[in-house]
Parts: structure tokens; sequence; C-alpha cells
């Protein structure tokens, strides 16, 4: 990307680069900065793969391009990315938005009639507006501006990382910088600070229960007295009923 000591930033020998390739220079050329791998975050569209490497100056297998429909800084994306940053040891990352995005000229009924042609009932799309379902976007530049912001305030990567926002012409590879990201300072939210070895972590007291105040036991239910069986008469014996008859007779009772 030329001689080294010409350029102060990786941002510079990529704009020189690019003036070389529009010059009519497509050979990669050397970065003198040490910026191993370029990270790209970038849209899907094909024009873009072979067309990125040769406006930045570089050859393919230098440049590491996470792609998604008009480069939208999406969970996954920017875990994508940061895994990138580290595996790889990047230095700088890229937003590359493009002209002529499809997503940014997809209309709701264009998405309608697709899923219609497809036999898709909208009802697919849980409810969601049909753009938003899909990311659509309603301009290029400001997307890769958003995407760029969103990417750089990232607790992940190391603070200060530059994160800048480009935007490439699909037809001639001409790269428009749209936001630097030297020196820009992004609110974060930080992770908890660790605690230091040795030094065990505070405890909290256990949290308050709202235990709802219970009502007085009840009496044990009275159980029933237990139903006896009646006694069961013997049968008299002879002698038995003939004194019976006998007192009958004389009009005694027993």
């Amino acid at each position: 990307m030329g001689a080294p000591g010409t350029h102060e930033t990786l941002l510079d020998e990529v704009l020189a680069a690019n003036r070389a390739f529009l010059d009519g220079d497509p050979a990669p050329r050397p970065c003198a900065l040490g910026a191993g791998r370029f990270l790209l975050l970038t849209c899907m569209d094909p024009r873009l793969s072979a067309l990125l490497p040769r406006a930045f100056g570089v050859g393919p297998e230098e440049m590491v391009m996470i792609r998604n429909a008009a480069n939208r800084a999406s969970a996954d994306a920017v875990r994508s990315l940061c895994a990138a940053f580290f595996v790889l040891s990047a230095k700088e990352v890229f937003v590359v938005g493009h002209t002529d995005c499809r997503m940014a000229q997809w209309t709701a009924m264009d998405v309608l009639n697709a899923l219609a042609k497809a036999g898709v009932p909208r009802a697919a799309l849980g409810g969601k507006d049909p753009r938003e379902w899909f990311g659509a976007i309603g301009s290029a530049r400001q997307n890769a501006l958003d995407a760029a912001r969103a990417v750089r305030a990232c607790p992940v990567l190391p603070a200060g990382t530059p994160v800048h926002a480009l935007l490439v012409d699909s037809g001639t590879g001409a790269l428009e910088v749209l936001e630097k990201g030297y020196g820009r300072d992004t609110t974060r939210t930080p992770p908890p600070a660790a605690p230091s070895p040795g030094v065990p972590p505070p405890i909290s007291p256990p949290p308050e229960l709202d235990v709802p105040a219970l009502a007085p036991p009840k009496p044990p239910a009275r159980e029933p007295p237990p139903i006896l069986p009646s006694p069961v008469r013997k049968p008299a014996t002879g002698l038995e009923r003939a004194a019976d008859v006998l007192r009958k007779l004389r009009g005694r009772k027993p």
C-alpha cells in the first residue's frame, strides 16, 4: 500500500491503494503498518466478493469479510467481528456499505410479492413489517454510519479500536470515507469488575421475601364415637323357656 512511512494511518494507506486501483493499478500493495488481515463488516451482495479486495489494494486472502443483508450490525455480526478481531489479531475494523444496495430499494410490496410467489403466507413474518423482518434499510450511507457506531460501542472490542464507516461504489470500487474511527470516544457499559485475587467478593444480604401472613391453624375435626356392634343374644335353653312360661302364667314380670 505504499512505502513505509509514507502514510500516517492504515486508513491513509487504504485510500492511497484505492486511488492506485482507480488509476488502473490492480496489483495488491503490501501494507507498511502491519495491519494483519483486514476486517470488514459488509453486505452480502456478490459483486463485493471480488471488488472489495481490489478496492483496498490487498489480496483476497488478506481480507476477512463478515457479511449479511445490508451490513447490519446485528448481535451475531458483532459477535463474529469480535471473534475475528482477536483470532486474526486485527487492529482496525471497516464497516463498508455500497451504492445501489438492493436492501435499500426493497419495498414492502416487493417483499410480499416475493413471499406470495414462493407460497409463503404473510403470517410467517409473525406480524412484523415485511421490511423490518428482512432487515431492509432506508439509506446505505446512514446504515453504514449506524453500524460503525454500534460496533464501536461493543464493550468486547478494546477501547479506542478504530472502526471506520465507508461507502464503496458498486460499479467503480471508489471508496468514500463517511466517518473515521480514530480518536472517537464511545459511551460504553463496562462489564462488572472482577474481584482482586485473594479477596472474596462481597456477600450481598439475601433479599427480603414477601411472605403472606399465615392463617391460624384450624382445630382438628372431632371424630364421631365408634359404633359398637349390638350384643348378640344366645338362644334360650329349654329350661329357660319353661321358666318363662311359668312367669307369664303367674303374671309376674321377669
